[in-house]
């Protein structure tokens, strides 16, 4: 049998509870923490997916760190853009306009059927 002309092996992906459903995510709450003596102040945002229901608290290098791997990850696939972390300023109007960039980002993402899946 000559190794050059082997069958190629197929992938199956596996079914899970995202694909083909409308995912709303929504970023809000953004949160100061002050830093203590051996840790630096961040700021946290709650990240709500329906219709899921899962809450969870992210930080703000978070966000370009999961564009990074899903770009790694999907080379094929346009992943929206993602600003890198800024300098923690904690100012609310700063907050509330990184909340809206990061909600849009995430919706961006869950609007692609493979990168919302991984």
């Amino acid at each position: 049998m000559n190794r050059a002309f082997a069958p190629v092996k197929s992938v199956v992906e596996k079914p899970t509870p995202l694909n083909f459903k409308r995912v709303t995510v929504e970023v809000g709450d953004g949160q100061a923490k002050d830093g203590g003596l051996f840790a630096a102040g961040f700021i946290s945002y709650r990240i709500r997916i329906q219709p899921l229901g899962y809450e969870v608290r992210r930080k703000d290098p978070d966000f370009p760190f999961l564009r990074k791997v899903l770009a790694r990850q999907f080379p094929h696939v346009a992943v929206p853009p993602c600003s890198p972390a800024t300098a923690q300023r904690s100012i609310p109007k700063s907050i509330e306009r990184r909340e809206r960039y990061f909600t849009r980002f995430l919706q961006a993402v869950m609007r692609s059927e493979e990168l919302k899946s991984s």
